[in-house]
């Protein structure tokens, strides 16, 4: 499989096509989708689900994706580098914490701008990207600079809004790749077991225990029960697959087993969720 690399900041591609112009690649970037117009289906990690205008993905590095185009699509893409995100003058308290949100969206498959104000927004920060990059006025890539930032911060805001939140200024590399660990793991329910993730990080169960609730204040199992509910509410409201589907993606026995678990920890079952959420929104 080709894999691609940039070798400057940033890079701005536009382009209407019938096909795909990303196929089964691989990059060491990010990547920013974004469907200014057209349908069809895109792929990441194996995760399949529909596209249309308006929608944003974005493609971590080394995410193997690609797009089936089912009718003519107008392309975005804005490709950037962790170096980039390093460089950048964001004025927040913790840079690292941009980079690792960016990092873990490669657990959140579909379109990923949830709340409804900032798809407007981010409309609107596209098409001007668009714009200033096919006239290339006095000052366009100090402006598109600018609008790819506020188009990151953006995501990273709607990221964090189902990637349960552990981490602040304090919390230091290893509880991160830990954290990392988990998310990359989370559809399968061995590698996550309080053992399994104790023998991979070489300590024992109990020290574990004791440092991850140091770090985040909470329970390993606490938050590996909350990390989960999110990706399985994010499945629910966000794709079209069956109940049974997103049971066996996640590694539960059948689908009975996957009501059971989330019926005791919402109330509700994962059909009854998935209803009332979406007449309300």
């Amino acid at each position: 499989m080709k894999k691609e690399n940039i070798y400057k900041p940033f890079e701005i591609i536009y382009e209407k096509t019938n096909h795909c112009p990303i196929k089964d690649r691989v990059f060491n970037f990010f990547e920013f989708v974004y469907i200014r117009s057209g349908s069809g289906e895109q792929n990441i990690k194996m995760n399949k689900s529909k596209y249309g205008t308006g929608d944003l993905f974005l493609i971590s590095p080394d995410d193997c994706h690609t797009f089936d185009v089912k009718s003519t699509t107008e392309f975005l893409l804005i490709k950037f580098n962790i170096t980039y995100i390093r460089s950048t003058n964001w004025c927040l308290n913790n840079k690292s914490q941009l980079e690792y949100i960016l990092s873990n969206v490669n657990n959140a498959t579909n379109e990923i701008i949830k709340i409804d104000v900032d798809k407007y927004i981010i409309q609107n920060i596209c098409e001007a990207i668009v714009k200033e990059h096919a006239n290339e006025n006095l000052y366009s890539q100090e402006i598109i600079k600018q609008l790819i930032n506020s188009l990151i911060l953006l995501v990273a805001r709607n990221i964090s809004a189902y990637i349960p939140s552990v981490i602040n200024e304090n919390t230091d590399k290893k509880i991160q790749d830990i954290l990392h660990y988990i998310q990359n793991n989370i559809t399968n329910p061995d590698k996550t077991s309080i053992q399994n993730i104790s023998n991979h990080y070489n300590i024992s169960e109990q020290y574990l225990s004791h440092y991850f609730k140091k770090h985040t204040n909470l329970t390993i199992r606490e938050y590996l029960i909350r990390y989960r509910l999110k990706m399985l509410e994010n499945r629910l409201l966000y794709s079209e697959y069956k109940i049974y589907e997103i049971a066996d993606e996640f590694g539960f026995t059948d689908e009975s087993h996957l009501i059971k678990f989330f019926k005791q920890h919402t109330g509700s079952t994962p059909s009854k969720f998935r209803k009332d959420r979406l007449i309300s929104r």
